[in-house]
């Protein structure tokens, strides 16, 4: 079991104060035996809770403490706590964040993994969130009128857990790994993956908009002919282009000195740079043509990506994901003094991002005359690339289908996946409620082996590719895999399907729908309501701001319940008018059983957080105030029957309810309804 700085706080406070039965606070014990293969849920934690101790612990502030006598870490306010217990609370807060995720799929989960990366590895989700809450609010709003489009914001947390579990179970992921960055300490390696793995993995596909946008135009055009309307042919029909490009592309002086300090060379633009370490990449290759490709041959096959012409009527969101979060990057962690300053390996990160969608597959290795199968792209180039490559296809079940012909398609609902030290090992699994269609489809294909020289073959989306064995083929021909492909790479896929009754308990459906893309409001003003100092000049986001992401992460999940409280007595909120009895107050009998419903989420949400209830406390521990309660990580309203608190506590389960009300209507024009 990992011994954490918690776990050293909560043993040193038991000593000080004797008597009082603090337990044991790691969140889990995994043990796991490299020759068994273990499932994806058991890796992902393993490798957050023990792979990842001591993450962003920092020897020096803790040496400061020890000499000062002065706290450094925050909790509800700076000062409560050890630096490294803070530290060691982020963790975990990532690691439920991960576990909330796993279990439901939701984008309302996906939301916490991206704010605690944000909050952990970035800036800080403030100065960051336009880029991503353009993805999820854009996505879900303008997708519906393309043909083909499927949901990237949870694909994209999916993708980063499956790096994870890889990375943790499969040796040669690890050692691939630490050999490419020269990290010989194994925890060091870990930290270092999970925070740049961590941003090429959930960023790859912000630069989506462009693409949608793009594609808006032809799917319109496209529908408004008599063709048929799953033809990828767009024919004459117009598409957009984007202007402005070469002022976009210009790298500003603070991207230059960092360029000149990493690399010894200028660039003017974003696309010099690409070009360049892309080429450098490909010159890692023992394929010849492959090696012998210039910056300049690069450089030409980018400007094609992001410039459609009457010849290519298409472009690469990877392409301009690339570019946009390395505007991001810089305009955020490029400033001397901000907490997490880039590094040389974020490029990394945007590099794999560029070569994940098209670029490698269908654009490098065919322009140097080679076809795909004759050199898959290999984990010793570039181990992010390669990663980001074989997840992005790995990863298709349980994405919400918003283009037209994707919705009537054919996808797997979830993947029974499981590793060892030498590979993967994925069951993708179908609804069987689809039965009728795979039905219609086997009949279509025993009817094509008899007539295959008259016949078109059959196809079904995934299932047909995961029946014929062509999906972990194709994926063989991408990157390099064990098993299949003409290049030998280490790592063994083998994939199967099954169908069987979906299970939709997991993802907590409720009637209220909205956008939601305001939830960091939404906490902000569930958290003004407990403050009750005033400091002139601030606003209710600068003290949300000085929260440490556990309350922060607290405040979010009271407003994202909000949605099943209300399913609890009847009610649902939504942005469309609808004819049932609008909401505009709670009565006193719905407020008691939506405060007794949120002290019990409470009570659920600390305990999962290591919290312990406080009835055993000494008066001598209530009596020194917050402090040393954030430390213990005891709290007497824990066990507590709602009915049994004081006034002052019950208002704090129940007095949020209204204030999301008004918020709900100011924000996003959502009203509350009752259906019963």
């Amino acid at each position: 079991m990992a011994y954490t700085a918690l776990e050293k706080m909560r043993k040193n406070l038991q000593a000080e104060f004797e008597g009082v039965e603090m337990g044991p606070v790691s969140p889990s014990e995994i043990m796991i035996c490299s020759n068994e293969k273990v499932d994806f849920n058991t890796a992902v934690k393993h490798f957050i809770h023990e792979r990842c101790t001591d993450l962003r612990f920092d020897a020096q502030i803790e040496q400061q403490e020890k000499l000062t006598g002065m706290l450094l870490g925050k909790s509800t306010q700076k000062g409560q706590i050890p630096y490294n217990m803070q530290m060691d609370v982020d963790r975990l807060c990532f690691a439920r964040a991960v576990e909330r995720f796993m279990e439901s799929g939701s984008r309302e989960d996906a939301f916490d993994v991206y704010f605690c990366y944000f909050e952990m590895f970035g800036g800080g989700y403030a100065n960051s969130r336009r880029m991503i809450e353009l993805l999820s609010e854009y996505e879900s709003t303008a997708s519906t009128m393309l043909m083909s489009h499927r949901d990237h914001y949870s694909h994209s947390v999916y993708v980063l857990l499956l790096g994870l579990a890889m990375y943790d179970s499969i040796f040669s992921v690890r050692n691939e790994y630490k050999k490419f960055y020269k990290i010989d300490d194994d925890q060091k390696a870990a930290h270092h993956f999970l925070q740049f793995w961590g941003i090429t993995a959930l960023f790859h596909d912000i630069g989506y908009p462009f693409e949608i946008s793009f594609e808006q135009v032809k799917s319109y055009f496209s529908q408004s002919r008599t063709e048929n309307l799953n033809s990828k042919t767009t024919g004459n029909t117009p598409f957009v282009c984007f202007g402005n490009m070469n002022a976009y592309l210009k790298i500003n002086n603070c991207a230059r000195a960092k360029f000149k300090e990493w690399f010894n060379k200028d660039f003017d633009t974003i696309e010099e740079w690409l070009a360049y370490d892309i080429a450098n990449i490909l010159a890692r290759s023992n394929c010849d043509r492959i090696m012998k490709t210039t910056s300049q041959d690069v450089m030409i096959i980018l400007k094609k990506e992001a410039r459609p012409s009457k010849h290519k009527e298409f472009i690469d969101h990877a392409y301009f994901s690339a570019i946009v979060l390395f505007k991001e990057l810089f305009a955020t962690l490029g400033n001397e003094g901000t907490r997490n300053p880039i590094k040389r390996e974020h490029l990394d990160a945007l590099t794999a991002i560029a070569l994940h969608n098209s670029l490698y597959k269908r654009k490098l290795s065919r322009d140097n005359g080679l076809k795909l199968d004759d050199h898959a792209f290999m984990i010793d180039w570039h181990p992010l690339a390669y990663l980001l490559q074989l997840t992005d296809e790995l990863q298709c079940w349980d994405r919400m289908s918003y283009g037209r012909n994707t919705r009537s398609e054919l996808h797997p609902m979830a993947c029974n996946l499981s590793f060892d030290d030498k590979g993967i090992y994925a069951e993708y699994v179908f609804d069987k409620a689809e039965n009728n269609k795979i039905t219609d489809y086997l009949a279509k294909y025993e009817k094509y082996k008899e007539n295959a020289a008259s016949m078109n073959k059959p196809k079904l989306k995934s299932f047909s590719k995961i029946q014929n064995d062509s999906f972990a083929k194709e994926i063989g021909l991408i990157v390099g895999l064990s098993n299949y492909g003409k290049c030998k790479g280490s790592i063994k896929l083998e994939v199967t399907q099954k169908v069987e009754d979906a299970e939709w308990h997991n993802k907590h459906i409720y009637l209220s729908t909205s956008n939601f893309v305001h939830i960091y409001e939404f906490a902000a003003a569930l958290n003004a309501q407990y403050n009750k100092t005033y400091i002139p000049g601030k606003t209710m986001l600068d003290d949300f701001d000085m929260l440490s992401l556990e309350y922060k992460l607290s405040n979010i999940g009271q407003a994202k319940y909000f949605a099943e409280a209300l399913d609890e007595i009847g009610c649902f909120y939504t942005d469309r008018p609808v004819a049932y009895e609008m909401v505009t107050s709670f009565s006193d009998i719905e407020l008691k059983r939506l405060g007794a419903f949120e002290h019990k989420r409470w009570e659920n949400e600390k305990q999962s957080m290591c919290w312990i209830a406080g009835s055993n406390m000494t008066s001598e521990l209530k009596k020194n105030g917050n402090e040393l309660r954030e430390q213990a990580r005891m709290h007497y309203d824990l066990g507590v029957e709602f009915t049994d608190l004081n006034d002052e506590e019950k208002s704090k389960d129940t007095n949020h309810l209204n204030v999301m009300m008004d918020k709900l209507l100011a924000f996003d024009g959502i009203r509350i309804y009752r259906y019963k």
